[in-house]
């Protein structure tokens, strides 16, 4: 039998006011959250909380907008409840076949590019972590599937995309 030790707490405590550099409470949009700021974003002011959303689709042809949750409508997206920035984001397709599809964010109707490419047949994947995209408060976030080649190919199947936001200050 193997035993083993879990800690519960730090093994030190930092002395009374002692601050870590870049993080503090921002006031966005009304509300307190804590922040830092992220050196691989030209030092912005970022929350430390993210947000994941989750858009899939069963089958993506050229062109095709990418539902978020569980919507049936394609053109369903979700509301910024703050300024935001989008940070990340990955992608896996079950079956891309010979077609290939970049992965186009847009912001309440306007192409922001892309944000990864699914290609290569069985489970393609992509991860996108320099992303650096702003959205306001109440902007709409979407995504859609736009043909690499400029024409129209096969569809691909069974795609799943995650978009990680972070609030900005």
């Amino acid at each position: 039998m193997t035993t083993g030790i879990v800690l519960t707490r730090p093994l030190a405590v930092p002395s009374s006011g002692t601050t870590i550099t870049g993080l503090s409470t921002t006031v966005i949009n009304g509300q307190p959250m804590l922040t830092y700021d992220d050196p691989a974003r030209a030092d912005k002011t970022l929350s430390i909380s993210e947000q994941n959303h989750i858009f899939s689709r069963g089958r993506l042809s050229g062109n095709d907008w990418i539902r978020i949750a569980n919507t049936s409508h394609a053109q369903a997206g979700f509301v910024a409840e703050f300024d935001g920035c989008v940070c990340y984001a990955s992608g896996h397709c079950e079956e891309t076949g010979a077609s290939a599809k970049d992965i186009h964010l847009f912001i309440d109707g306007m192409d922001m590019g892309s944000i990864g490419t699914l290609a290569g047949g069985d489970n393609a994947k992509f991860t996108n972590t320099v992303l650096n995209i702003d959205f306001t408060q109440g902007q709409v976030i979407r995504l859609r599937a736009i043909d690499t080649t400029g024409y129209p190919s096969a569809s691909i199947q069974d795609t799943v995309i995650t978009v990680t936001i972070k609030h900005r200050g």
